[in-house]
């Protein structure tokens, strides 16, 4: 087995986990860098945690965890321990490959000492120590009688296989058994026992590697229904087509409660679970549990779960279901999560039952498998008011977004990178050998969660953004489809694009203004950042009905905040770290800042009122206030149809040449072979060298056979050396930021062309008509032709 990918995906990990100011390698960066996939995959519910670095020996037990969250409804705590040895730039390859359980265990149980010490109240701590809340929390009465479930996930950049006589056989996928912890604890005047779920999770190079790839499916929930319900569970076929079967049956309510312990929100549908309000019980279920159990299943309207693969039994006439891999309800979330707060609060559900329908889907891809989920979720859902918001994974709005960051430069003739899938953005260094890293350095490129925090943020929401994950995503999502705080669609235009990037440049900036370490300002930077920005928002006359009258168009053209509104926004920091403290209403204040309580009872003081009102608050609002209307435009071109034939062009003959022999070569040597038709290949690389310009199916089939390579055969990039021809994506690159700045400056774009052209008759270049004609099409909304392009590069790359 070649090892090489994934120490390479563990070097890059490494490396950008390191601090921009030169200070190193930090634990912390690397978790956050890693809390994306554990958020693609449902593992978490929000990427905000929070670190609580702790490392002991006591009693001679060895002591460990590097953060922690509560989720939502509070009855799960997530513990994150970090292998330090696999995380050392030092550390040999040969002890980063790792093959039994054993090894991990006695990581696990430094985590585990952790819990127990704390519980046993062992554990005393400084109020100063990063770990000091949690400790205080697993030593509550409260919070034990609160909690059912504590889940460690051990996160070790290694790589777990299968050996035979020390000879490597494959990777191998490491599953730990669940625990449970029981302890004894005062609650009021009574003594209570309780068994809190120990569940153990391991993020080893084999996940992270995967989800990178955008293979998280492989790590799917598989559901053993016997180990769960206590028994097979009959089904009785309802329905089969080529896309799916469908099976109806009968559910306990006491497995479905087991069922929610132990898996929680991984367990709903992900474009389902960010709205579903599990806080209490449904007032009408809760009665019905109480009182008339019996009939909950004729008054219910029970579960549609859907699944990818399927394990049923056949036993004499009957069909009995045993396991069920990439669970998720997509129906019935909320009465899922009533049983079991029900069932919590120690009301008898043994009486109670759940019809249930169950679709298996089959032979189906990635895209057309999330179409078939997303349509049974919204129809399943018709009953009651369900957004298409919900269903985002191929929302056009993020489409307009990707195409324009593909197309729209800044006024100094740079591009944001937006990886709308995950993956993407690995595809392209693979592509251009890494190159494209100097092209797009990381405080220039995008994820949807980033644009959803950033855009949430410019507002009056803090306390979410706080949240973040899909929580804040789902808020963007409604904003730009008129679901939100405001009525009616966001047009997704250039200027919208332009402010979105200004408010990515204004909250970066702010994180950078904060610092961290030592040099940072305090230690709240996720809550303190949106909380100022918010702030901001309220100073320049935003509200939940009109915009802000801040010059975001300064920051789009500038692309870095100016040096007085710096030193404002880093005291607003400092006063918002003192508005804080002075308004919280518990000792967890990273907890305290997800509340919209906080965020109202500092916007109403005096405290702010006063800075906002002070002179050098006054002279920034002044300078920075705008309020010039957004100039009436031409038609919007869309440039990315050009922009992925210029990038497949600039890649030269000579690449497809070398790829094409290495595609062969690969399919002579494997066993697996890669799928695509050597027909078609030549077919559009002529059509692209010799005719200059290439179908949409042309660069579809290209972006699908790279994503293929990438995901099934990586090591072929490494074979193919050559250098690509940078000249015609300079020369493309130009006349956009050309065609931008004439939009935003209101001049007539045909006559900036021709005053192009002119020039370039006049230094005796060749095929001057074609900047005209690249004019007119743009006057007229339309992309230019490639050819004319091609024949004006030479001009435009001087």
């Amino acid at each position: 087995m070649d090892t090489k990918e994934y120490f390479s995906y563990r070097k890059e990990l490494l490396e950008s986990s390191v601090y921009p100011d030169g200070g190193g390698y930090a634990d912390s960066l690397f978790l956050d860098n890693i809390l994306s996939d554990l958020l693609e995959t449902k593992l978490i519910d929000s990427e905000d945690i929070n670190n609580c670095f702790h490392s002991s020996i006591l009693d001679g037990s060895k002591l460990k965890v590097d953060a922690y969250c509560i989720n939502e409804t509070g009855e799960r705590l997530q513990l994150f321990l970090i292998n330090e040895k696999a995380t050392s730039i030092g550390a040999k390859e040969d002890d980063l490959i790792l093959s039994t359980q054993a090894e991990y265990e006695e990581m696990f149980i430094k985590a585990n000492n952790f819990i127990k010490k704390s519980i046993k109240r062992h554990l005393d701590l400084q109020d100063s120590d990063p770990a000091y809340f949690i400790v205080e929390q697993l030593k509550s009465s409260e919070f034990i009688n609160q909690i059912e479930v504590i889940e460690i996930f051990l996160v070790s950049p290694t790589i777990t296989v299968s050996k035979r006589e020390n000879q490597i056989i494959g990777l191998k996928r490491l599953n730990f058994k669940d625990k449970e912890l029981k302890t004894t604890y005062v609650l009021g005047r009574r003594r209570e026992e309780k068994k809190i779920l120990i569940r153990q999770t391991l993020i080893d190079l084999n996940f992270l590697y995967s989800v990178s790839l955008s293979k998280g499916n492989e790590y799917a929930l598989e559901i053993d229904i016997e180990d769960i319900f206590g028994s097979k569970i009959e089904v009785l076929k309802a329905a089969e087509t080529e896309d799916f079967e469908s099976y109806l049956c009968v559910l306990p309510a006491s497995g479905i409660a087991s069922l929610y312990r132990k898996y929680s929100t991984r367990l709903l549908e992900k474009n389902v679970r960010s709205f579903l309000q599990f806080r209490g019980v449904n007032a009408g279920m809760r009665k019905t549990i109480r009182e008339t159990p019996e009939k909950f299943i004729a008054y219910n309207n029970g579960l549609t779960i859907t699944a990818t693969n399927s394990e049923i039994e056949s036993m004499g006439a009957k069909l009995y279901l045993k396991t069920l891999t990439d669970f998720q309800i997509v129906n019935g979330g909320q009465t899922t999560a009533s049983i079991f707060f029900s069932n919590k609060d120690k009301l008898d559900i043994s009486e109670i039952n759940l019809m249930a329908k169950i679709n298996i889907a089959k032979n189906l891809n990635d895209e057309d498998l999330n179409a078939l989920i997303s349509n049974i979720s919204l129809y399943s859902n018709s009953q009651s008011k369900v957004s298409r918001v919900d269903l985002r994974s191929r929302d056009p709005k993020i489409d307009r977004i990707k195409q324009l960051s593909d197309t729209v430069l800044t006024p100094n003739g740079r591009k944001w990178f937006f990886e709308k899938s995950k993956g993407e953005f690995a595809t392209r260094k693979r592509l251009t050998g890494g190159k494209i890293e100097r092209d797009y350095p990381r405080k220039i490129r995008l994820s949807k969660t980033d644009i959803g925090k950033y855009h949430t943020a410019w507002g009056d929401q803090p306390w979410l953004v706080k949240k973040g994950g899909e929580k804040v995503f789902r808020t963007f999502m409604e904003n730009l489809n008129g679901e939100g705080v405001r009525k009616g669609e966001i047009e997704i235009d250039r200027y919208f694009y332009e402010e979105l990037i200004a408010k990515a440049i204004l909250f970066r900036g702010m994180e950078d203004i904060h610092g961290v370490r030592s040099n940072a300002i305090g230690q709240l930077r996720s809550a303190v950042v949106p909380y100022s920005i918010s702030v901001l928002y309220n100073m320049f006359g935003g509200t939940d009905k009109r915009d802000a009258k801040f010059n975001l168009e300064k920051l789009w053209k500038d692309q870095e905040i100016e040096e007085d509104l710096k030193v404002f926004l880093k005291s607003l920091m400092k006063k918002m770290y003192h508005l804080i403290d002075k308004y919280k209403f518990s000792t967890d204040v990273s907890e305290n800042a997800k509340k919209k309580e906080l965020w109202e009872a500092i916007k109403k003081s005096t405290d702010l009122k006063e800075f906002t009102k002070n002179s050098n608050a006054l002279s920034i609002t002044e300078k920075y206030t705008f309020s010039k209307p957004k100039a009436k435009k031409s038609k919007e071109v869309d440039f990315s149809q050009l922009n992925e034939i210029v990038g497949l062009y600039s890649k030269t003959k000579e690449y497809y040449t070398k790829l094409e022999n290495a595609l062969i070569m690969y399919n002579v040597n494997n066993e697996v072979q890669l799928q695509y038709s050597q027909r078609l290949f030549s077919l559009y690389v002529a059509e692209l060298f010799t005719n200059k310009k290439l179908s949409e199916q042309g660069i579809k089939f290209f972006d699908d056979l790279f994503s293929n390579i990438r995901i099934n055969a990586n090591s072929i990039f490494d074979q193919i050396n050559v250098e690509s021809d940078l000249s015609i994506p300079s020369a493309l690159n130009k006349i956009m930021t050309i065609y931008g700045n004439a939009i935003s400056d209101n001049k007539n774009i045909v006559t900036v062309f021709q005053g192009h052209e002119q020039l370039a008759r006049n230094k005796g270049f060749k095929y001057t008509s074609s900047i005209t004609e690249i004019g007119k099409a743009l006057l007229n909304g339309k992309s230019p032709e490639f050819k004319h392009v091609s024949l004006a590069s030479k001009y435009f790359k001087s």
